[in-house]
């Protein structure tokens, strides 16, 4: 291996050999590329389905939404009050509301 620090200050590796040591079955959703894939399995794989870009463009724009609704909405003197939320005592030890 070849450790070089650049200019920037971070370190490129370049490496000459490479040994395998477990082959690693394919993700069940492909993060890269657009492919039709059921709810179903999108909901079961959500940590790989929400690293898709269509997905994250999909997050961004909500957030930007929220965010132009809260900013109007301040501006107009309202206030954001979050409430607590109510639910039945779970065997789990739960506490209770």
């Amino acid at each position: 291996m070849i450790n070089k620090e650049m200019v920037t200050g971070t370190i490129e590796i370049l490496g000459s050999d490479l040994t395998v040591l477990n082959k690693a079955a394919p993700p069940a959703i492909l993060i890269d590329g657009h492919e039709d894939v059921s709810e179903e399995l999108r909901l079961k794989y959500r940590y790989l389905d929400l690293r898709r870009p269509e997905m994250q463009e999909k997050l961004l724009f909500r957030n930007k939404v929220v965010k132009f609704l809260r900013d109007f909405l301040e501006n107009e003197h309202f206030a954001d009050i979050e409430t607590p939320i109510l639910t039945k005592a779970t065997p789990e030890g739960a506490r209770d509301y």
